[in-house]
Order: C-alpha cells, then structure tokens, then sequence
C-alpha cells in the first residue's frame, strides 16, 4: 500500500511528464486482480513490453496456477528455454 502512495505521489509531481524507465525490468503480480464482474475466467497482457506478469491460469489437470508471461529478446529466450530445460531435467533426478 505505501508503495502504491508512493508511486502516486511520485506521477503527481511528474505531471505531464513521462517517467523513465531505462534498464528497468518490471515485475507485477495480477494474480488477486479482481475487476468485480463475476468469476476469473483467464487473463493475460494485452500489449507485451519489457516486463513479466504473473497471472493465474489453470494446468493440464485444471488446477489453479500461476503463468509468468515474459518478453525476451530472441537470443535470450533460447538461452532462458536451454537454463530451464537443465533445471527441470536436474528436478526430476532429485
């Protein structure tokens, strides 16, 4: 919540003017976003930037989850694709 004052406090002397977000990565968790207008049904960005999100999806056994949608650049979605591949394999022989 302090944050949020913050933030708020923060576009009120900027205003007018654009915040600058050079070399910052954003991280916002939507999971518990709730508009008021019935059941969460899915959710997702509608415009994709430098940053992830956390929403809340349903698995393969439509059980609730969490998805972390990302935009990488191509060289690093390989290598990210490659890091988490290693992990998951070196999970399952633990």
């Amino acid at each position: 919540e302090e944050y949020v004052r913050s933030t708020v406090d923060l576009m009120a002397l900027l205003r007018g003017r654009g915040m600058v977000f050079d070399g910052v990565y954003v991280v916002s968790n939507l999971t518990r976003l709730d508009f008021g207008r019935g059941e969460w049904v899915v959710s997702g960005m509608a415009q994709p930037m430098l940053a992830t999100f956390l929403v809340r999806c349903r698995n393969g056994d439509d059980e609730d989850a969490v998805a972390a949608s990302m935009l990488l650049p191509p060289p690093v979605k390989l290598r990210f694709a490659e890091e988490l591949a290693g992990l998951m394999m070196s999970s399952k022989h633990d």
